[in-house]
């Protein structure tokens, strides 16, 4: 949900809800919403642990090279398996080792650019967040991003991170060329017209054929974005999906679990002047924490506050440079689970869903998200060849969240669909295989270029075999 401003006549509502959003911050604030570091493991520590908490490891060696010939070295001068963290936002287990765990933290910022190309070389360790703004200063911009930017570039890549868009790709499209060091300690360059098997096959890969140091991208000229956020009946949402989603750059809603009503985010390029950039007190953080101070753990007070939410919120909008757009605050931690799904059973997968979790009244406040990506050419990609819908849901951190969980992913399944490879999913390789055509290919690369499986780990195991 996006920031809700509320009716005028709806004071006893505004103070109740207000009390609560803000006792909820409090409550939060010493337990779910720290600040951490996921790219690292803590001074004193000798356990890594993902953002969201779900995901750790005792690696015994933490490895940080300050340069792609160090990294490179510490392959070529060891045995150990190893696997690379990024900013530790993915909830699925993708990077915990426990043998060598590498950050490519010092493998940061900007290498090049060609401005009349739009064009920028860049290390896999930059985080969006800070690269974004970069990008602006030289006038160039991503085509589309997700509305979180706390992940690196590399771990945005090699899981097909991505926004929301009919016509628009994931952020791995961007790329038009990487450098990878592989498990024997050579360095590799690659495009689409040079070693385009490992261009296509490993551009997403999850880190299984080897450690991308450097990325050369393609862009766009900077451009602003006028995000319009307002509620809506479910029902005429799916009636008019999809018009929607051609009438509008990017079109994303938000269904609550046990309401009939929906929230619509629908961005276009505008020439308007900036306006309402700044995230205040009505944020996403307070909506999460008012929902879940009011809820609790009962199914019938969340209902109550679902049903609630539309009666308290009006149209807003914001105005502003993409970056400036997409990202939201995000700090206050979350499970997710999501799976890309065939355009054309999307929208019935989100029906049985929701009947799925009504029949069985999961207690889950969040409301779920429903974006649109189009396909593209990467082996492993959740999108690969298909024009997607996807769909994700999240459950509070400090909540349970796996037989929910796994219920919702049985319907996912059902539907043929890829799970997003940063988000929970309970499948194996004999599911796998059966979704993505290039799936042996794949495999056989990831043999090419690891050979004794020096980047695998259990998942990995799970996925692609050993």
């Amino acid at each position: 949900m996006k920031r809700r401003k509320f009716l005028r006549n709806t004071g006893i509502v505004l103070a109740g809800t207000t009390i609560a959003g803000y006792a909820g911050i409090q409550r939060l604030a010493s337990k779910i919403d720290e600040p951490i570091d996921a790219s690292m493991i803590p001074n004193g520590s000798k356990v890594w642990s993902n953002w969201s908490g779900n995901q750790s490891c005792t690696p015994k060696e933490f490895f940080i090279p300050k340069s792609e010939l160090e990294l490179a070295e510490k392959l070529r001068s060891s045995t150990e398996k190893m696997r690379i963290v990024g900013a530790g936002h993915s909830f699925s287990p993708v990077v915990p080792s426990n043998e060598i765990l590498s950050s490519l933290k010092e493998l940061n910022g900007i290498v090049s650019y060609d401005i009349e190309k739009s064009q920028v070389v860049v290390k896999a360790g930059t985080h969006l967040y800070q690269l974004t703004p970069q990008l602006h200063e030289l006038g160039l911009a991503f085509s589309n991003l997700g509305d979180i930017d706390r992940q690196t570039v590399g771990g945005a890549v090699s899981t097909s991170t991505h926004g929301t868009g009919s016509t628009l790709r994931s952020i791995s499209s961007a790329v038009i060329g990487f450098k990878m060091v592989t498990a024997e300690g050579a360095i590799v360059e690659c495009s689409a017209d040079n070693n385009a098997e490992l261009f296509y096959g490993g551009t997403v890969a999850l880190g299984a054929l080897g450690i991308v140091t450097e990325y050369t991208l393609q862009l766009e000229p900077t451009y602003k974005l006028k995000e319009v956020v307002y509620g809506a009946s479910l029902k005429e949402t799916m009636l008019n999906f999809s018009k929607l989603t051609e009438e509008n750059r990017n079109f994303e809603f938000f269904p609550f679990l046990y309401s009939d009503s929906c929230v619509h985010k629908l961005m276009n390029v505008t020439n308007e002047a900036e306006k309402n950039l700044k995230h205040g007190f009505f944020n996403d953080d307070f909506w999460v924490s008012s929902a879940h101070v009011l809820s609790g753990q009962k199914v019938k007070n969340i209902k109550r506050v679902q049903d609630l939410g539309r009666k308290v919120y009006t149209e807003e909008e914001r105005v502003g440079y993409s970056h400036q757009i997409y990202s939201s605050p995000r700090n206050i931690r979350f499970n997710e689970i999501e799976y890309q799904l065939p355009i054309e059973k999307g929208l019935a997968c989100l029906d049985e869903l929701r009947y799925v979790g009504q029949k069985g009244d999961f207690p889950i406040t969040y409301p779920i998200e429903v974006r649109t990506v189009e396909g593209d050419d990467f082996w492993m990609s959740p999108f690969y060849k298909r024009k997607s819908i996807s769909i994700s849901i999240h459950q509070i951190v400090d909540r349970e969240f796996l037989p929910y969980f796994k219920a919702f992913d049985k319907v996912f399944c059902k539907y043929e669909g890829r799970p997003h490879w940063g988000k929970l999913t309970y499948q194996n390789k004999e599911y796998v295989s059966q979704m993505y055509s290039k799936y042996d290919d794949f495999v056989a690369l990831k043999q090419k270029f690891d050979p004794t499986s020096r980047f695998s780990n259990d998942y990995l195991v799970k996925l692609f075999g050993s």
